[in-house]
């Protein structure tokens, strides 16, 4: 098929393939997100959770890509980048070869619903 197009018929409408997950020109392998949060159970007098609160709402995302061997800048821990439809911090990059593969980048990141990632501070020493 020309152009990469792919043709779905009958049945449910569904995403197929990576397209969209990141920058245009890279190639996406996987790209898998978890939406998690940060809970306290808050319990009686008779020791039974009365309560759950529930804060630190977040999104974790694992990419893998395709190295690109002329890249000039790889993605690393610390990096911001732009995972699919939110910004999310880079916490780990890990390279990895294969005799019979491509090298891929496996990317762990997290988008924080109450963090502001484009911000920068810097404190001095």
């Amino acid at each position: 098929m020309a152009n990469g197009t792919v043709i779905i018929r009958g049945g449910q409408p569904i995403k197929w393939g990576t397209d969209g997950f990141m920058s245009a020109g890279t190639i996406v392998n996987s790209y898998d997100i978890g939406n998690k949060v940060e809970t306290k159970e808050v319990k009686n007098n008779v020791g039974n959770v009365c309560s759950v609160v529930v804060y630190d709402t977040k999104q974790e995302i694992s990419i893998e890509i395709v190295l690109d061997p002329t890249a000039t800048a790889k993605p690393k821990a610390g990096n911001v980048i732009d995972a699919g439809t939110v910004k999310a911090l880079v916490t780990a990059a890990d390279e990895s070869y294969q005799q019979d593969d491509a090298a891929v980048v496996k990317i762990t990141a997290t988008n924080w619903e109450n963090v502001d990632l484009t911000k920068v501070e810097t404190q001095g020493a």
